[in-house]
């Protein structure tokens, strides 16, 4: 049983192919303006009242394309970037690739902690990344309280870019809390559709203030030019059908009951997790080292996500299981549960 991966249920995705042919697309050549109209006017209405601010918009290949071009726009090779610890493995993977150096932030039931924050900014870091809800891997959404206890740090770093990282939003459980406060000079909400639309449509909104808009346009004309039109009419029709909205709704709940399977099952085996979780893992701490229990579990049949893999920075190692709770049964949590406490309670 496949409880790593990290993916969204199929069977709650809207049926692209239904879809396509519904889809009232025009063949664009070059030339034609980088945004589909359709999706702008979307992203504008659905995004503006959040951020309260003038703002650009952009359109790139999924959240991870949109996090690395924004850091390569306005960083160069060294520079430090602060993420979260344990981290989502593409902000790893996207740092390394680029030669910026990772400044881990301590996280906790409310989001990036006060303290972590301060000490990642004071060491001289350009640039934030955050997950202000549904954290992967946690399932950690940031409160009100805490984006604004964040919010009041950061206005003394008004120059610091701030990206956040809202992969989850249409299908979250929780309200989104912004972390960059009015001073910030620099900074990107971004939004893809995979979670919820599908992980093959490669699209992200991008809404940023609107010099790093034109950052952001400049590096995707240099390499990908742009966004297909195709996808971007079809993400937008999707965003806008009643249909589509009602299923989001409906995925939205039914993660929340998956998650709380599993939760319930774990809890009655005395292995508890935070009750402040969203997406679509659940994080389990553990009191011992992971990899052996990730070995172990593989060899009975189950397949997770070593908590250790997704620590910022080589010298932390994080005791815990990610678990993809997406997909998951009654009698599968249960049969989890069963087979992680034998091995627990194994010498």
């Amino acid at each position: 049983m496949d409880l790593a991966s990290g993916n969204p249920d199929p069977a709650l995705l809207p049926d692209l192919r239904a879809s396509l042919d519904r889809t009232t697309y025009t063949p664009r050549l070059y030339g034609a303006a980088a945004t589909e109209p359709l999706l702008d006017s979307w992203a504008r209405s659905s995004i503006e009242d959040e951020v309260l601010r003038p703002c650009s918009i952009t359109i790139t290949n999924g959240a991870v394309d949109a996090v690395e071009r924004l850091l390569t726009a306005h960083l160069t090779r060294g520079d430090a970037v602060a993420i979260e610890d344990p981290c989502f493995l593409a902000s790893i993977g996207t740092l390394k690739a680029n030669s910026f150096r990772a400044v881990p932030m301590d996280i906790d039931t409310s989001g990036i902690t006060p303290q972590g924050l301060l000490r990642a900014l004071e060491s001289g870091v350009r640039a934030i990344i955050c997950t202000p809800r549904a954290h992967n891997p946690t399932g950690v959404s940031m409160s009100a309280d805490r984006a604004a206890i964040l919010g009041s740090i950061l206005a003394e770093f008004p120059h610091v870019l701030v990206i956040e990282d809202d992969h989850f939003s249409a299908v979250s459980s929780n309200r989104y809390c912004r972390l960059a406060p009015m001073s910030t000079t620099r900074w990107a909400l971004v939004r893809s559709v995979s979670k919820f639309l599908g992980p093959d449509l490669r699209v992200a909104v991008v809404a940023s203030d609107l010099d790093t808009g034109i950052r952001l346009s400049t590096h995707l004309r240099s390499g990908a030019n742009w966004v297909s039109h195709l996808q971007q009419r079809l993400s937008a029709e999707l965003l806008s059908d009643p249909t589509v909205i009602d299923g989001l709704a409906n995925a939205r709940a039914v993660y929340e009951r998956r998650r709380t399977l599993l939760k319930s099952a774990l809890s009655e085996h005395d292995i508890e997790v935070p009750d402040t979780f969203d997406g679509l893992n659940v994080w389990v701490p553990l009191d011992r080292d992971s990899e052996p229990i990730v070995e172990r579990l593989a060899e009975s049949g189950w397949l997770v996500r070593d908590g250790s893999q997704f620590s910022a920075t080589p010298g932390q190692c994080h005791r815990a299981l990610r678990v993809t709770a997406s997909t998951i049964t009654s009698d599968q949590a249960r049969e989890f549960a069963s087979a992680l406490a034998e091995i627990l309670a194994s010498p």
